[in-house]
């Protein structure tokens, strides 16, 4: 009989426990807003004022984007490499002549994009 009773309070506090409202926590965390994705090859450029770098769109080799990394350290290995994979907003539209984006984060891309088709 004491073992029913002591079932039966336990599954009576998952009960509540689960139907429960839970304030104050669920406003308080909020997920992080998807920032932007680029994909290219990373090189050193100095032809924009406000960001040290260019990324080009792979096959084409045209420029994409200008970045810059206000947060970030050790993006020398990235340079002139692979593809990689950038994030972050774009910050500015008007000081260059493409837009210039804040990256957050920065990856090698994998697998590889597919080979290339013959020059237009």
């Amino acid at each position: 009989m004491k073992s029913r009773a002591v079932t039966l309070a336990a599954l009576v506090a998952v009960v509540v426990l689960l139907f429960s409202p839970v304030q104050g926590v669920a406003g308080r965390y909020k997920p992080p807003l998807p920032s932007p994705n680029y994909s290219g090859y990373l090189t050193r450029d100095s032809t924009c004022p406000v960001a040290t770098h260019l990324l080009t769109q792979f096959c084409v080799n045209r420029p994409l984007v200008y970045v810059v990394f206000n947060r970030m350290k050790g993006v020398k290995k990235f340079e002139n490499g692979g593809l990689v994979q950038i994030h972050g907003p774009s910050i500015d539209a008007t000081s260059c002549a493409l837009p210039v984006v804040d990256a957050t984060d920065i990856e090698w891309r994998f697998p590889p994009p597919p080979p290339c088709g013959p020059p237009e």
